[in-house]
């Protein structure tokens, strides 16, 4: 049973919005807030009849770092333990990572009678952080794909000043008095081929362009 004087505690528990458990020194439940009703789906009355406070847990192994960090504040401390994130069971055998601390219910003598468990629902924060991440990495290969761009861009107008120059020397070239027949046919043939260049480069240069707006544009619609 309860100390005396805990139908308030009892009471306040039901009206808060924090899941809240109370628990003997047995584990046997003994209050079971609406706003754990609500997470873990077990009614009130079904906790205390049939549940230990350790089935909540999905791990045996966090129900007893709990008490020991109960045991290490010593009875009387006032406060509750540092918030733990652990996973807790729900009726419908649902995993809910949830931050629960703990603390001592004492008699009006000093001597503990039961232990308070509360907890917060983490999944919708756990969700939001999931999001980010993925927004996060949406934004960093944005930038990855813009800089890439950027530099293939830069590229290939480095490029084409070179090949621009060598066809202009060309065309001088073969515009010379008096050229053999044989080299003015491979000036030709070397013109021919820095012009298909020079177009592959163009054409490079234009889809880099594309891609570097289509990157931005993306991270403005992000």
């Amino acid at each position: 049973m309860l100390p005396e004087g805990t139908d308030l505690l009892d009471r306040l528990l039901e009206a808060s919005p924090s899941a809240a458990i109370v628990a003997d020194l047995r584990g046997r439940i003994l209050v079971f807030s609406a706003a754990a009703q609500a997470v873990l789906g077990y009614r009130a009355e079904e906790a205390r009849k049939h549940l230990h406070v350790t089935d909540l847990y999905h791990h045996a192994a966090d129900a007893r770092r709990i008490m020991e960090m109960l045991r290490a504040r010593g009875v009387g401390t006032p406060g509750s333990t540092e918030p733990l994130d652990v996973n807790l069971r729900a009726r419908n055998g649902e995993l809910i990572p949830v931050r629960l601390g703990a603390a001592w219910i004492v008699s009006s003598t000093g001597t503990p009678v039961g232990t308070l468990g509360v907890f917060h629902d983490r999944r919708a924060e756990l969700e939001l952080n999931h999001r980010l991440e993925d927004v996060t990495g949406q934004v960093v290969a944005i930038e990855r794909r813009s800089a890439e761009s950027a530099v293939a861009g830069a590229a290939a107008h480095e490029m084409s000043q070179p090949l621009t120059a060598a066809m202009g020397h060309l065309e001088i070239l073969m515009m010379a008095d008096g050229i053999d027949p044989a080299m003015a046919e491979r000036l030709e043939r070397t013109w021919e081929q820095l012009e298909r260049m020079r177009k592959l480069v163009a054409d490079f240069s234009r889809t880099a362009s594309r891609a570097s707006v289509d990157a931005a544009s993306g991270h403005r619609r992000s």
